[in-house]
């Protein structure tokens, strides 16, 4: 992230997600079931849409106890992982410890990689919390780092009174019910296009955005953000 252009709404949002997810590290685990279907469903999927093989470079953003990373190294992937949370990444690499899984502490609007680093870039479940101006910075870099592709996975808006409550409970608890609001009024695929993807379903979920996006052109100009 380009310090001169993060004022100090996005310094307290990074400060408050990092003692938030330190603090869910010990339990977050407890919520794996949530997503378990669709990040199984998108790894199978994804081989059958891009190549994957031993030489292929992934990175996961927003990887919290590295379930999807796990998924992938499974398969003989070799995966580094990043999260913003340090206690989070201690435990994930707990949980893969066998595994060509790198883990590193790091911020998804700041990633600590060259350009063009990573043939493909999973960024799951992260960006629906973050306030619109990190939110676009931490595309910005994500497609700054990727190569040719990146899988995003982020919920709709929930169709089902159920679905609302416990979204948000969730996002209540994370402290970030105010930009989930935001996000999910907002056409995920749309906005992805104009910051420089081409956004295809991996999967059809009602209540889910997994999009295989390729990247296209070159660098973003700062008012593109």
């Amino acid at each position: 992230m380009n310090k001169n252009r993060e004022d100090g709404s996005a310094r307290s949002f990074r400060a408050r997600a990092r003692k938030t997810f330190d603090a869910a590290s010990s339990f977050y685990g407890f919520f794996d079931f949530f997503p378990k279907g669709v990040f199984t469903q998108a790894a199978a999927r994804l081989s059958e849409k891009i190549p994957l093989g031993p030489e292929t470079t992934i990175l996961e953003v927003f990887c919290a106890t590295g379930y999807f990373s796990r998924i992938l190294a499974a398969a003989r992937l070799h995966v580094t992982s990043v999260d913003i949370s340090y206690l989070m990444i201690r435990r994930a690499a707990r949980k893969a410890r066998g595994l060509p899984i790198g883990f590193a502490v790091g911020d998804a609007a700041d990633l600590p990689f060259p350009d063009n680093s990573f043939d493909l870039v999973i960024a799951g479940r992260g960006l629906h919390g973050m306030p619109r101006s990190v939110r676009n910075m931490a595309v910005s870099d994500i497609r700054r780092v990727c190569a040719g592709y990146v899988l995003f996975m982020e919920p709709k808006r929930p169709t089902g009174v159920l679905g609302r409550a416990v979204m948000g409970i969730l996002e209540r608890i994370e402290g970030g019910y105010g930009d989930y609001l935001d996000f999910i009024s907002t056409d995920f695929r749309s906005y992805l296009s104009g910051l420089g993807f081409v956004p295809q379903d991996l999967l059809v979920k009602d209540n889910e955005y997994v999009l295989l996006c390729r990247k296209i052109g070159g660098g973003l100009s700062p008012s593109a953000l």
